[in-house]
């Protein structure tokens, strides 16, 4: 009889270990800062295309920058082993998202290339 509840409680155990909830906790945590960042580099893609647009030269540099901060976060992350499923699907809709934007913002009143008319 004993060793039936010994055998319950060891099983128990290793189901709710605490390396098991720190993982799922910090696969959690780490979508909102890559997120933010993704956002942050949309408001310098506007202030490199405002740069751009007034003739200073330092635009272009700032809009490579929020590209890579775009990208490359999102891209370290989705390679990482330890990440889940839904945390990678939602990395890759906001990174789609946010180099959409970049491209919305570029002239976000009217078609700007050839294509857009076509569809």
């Amino acid at each position: 009889m004993a060793s039936e509840n010994f055998a319950i409680t060891r099983k128990h155990r290793a189901v709710s270990s605490p390396a098991t909830i720190t993982r799922v906790t910090a696969t959690r945590v780490l979508f909102a800062p890559i997120a933010l960042i993704q956002a942050f580099a949309l408001v310098l893609t506007a202030v490199a295309y405002t740069a751009n647009r007034n003739g200073e030269s330092w635009g272009t540099g700032l809009f490579w920058l929020s590209l890579i901060l775009i990208f490359v976060p999102a891209a370290l992350r989705v390679a990482s082993p330890s990440m889940n499923r839904n945390e990678r699907i939602g990395l890759i809709i906001t990174t789609g998202l946010a180099l959409y934007l970049v491209k919305v913002l570029y002239t976000p009143q009217a078609f700007a290339f050839h294509d857009e008319f076509l569809h």
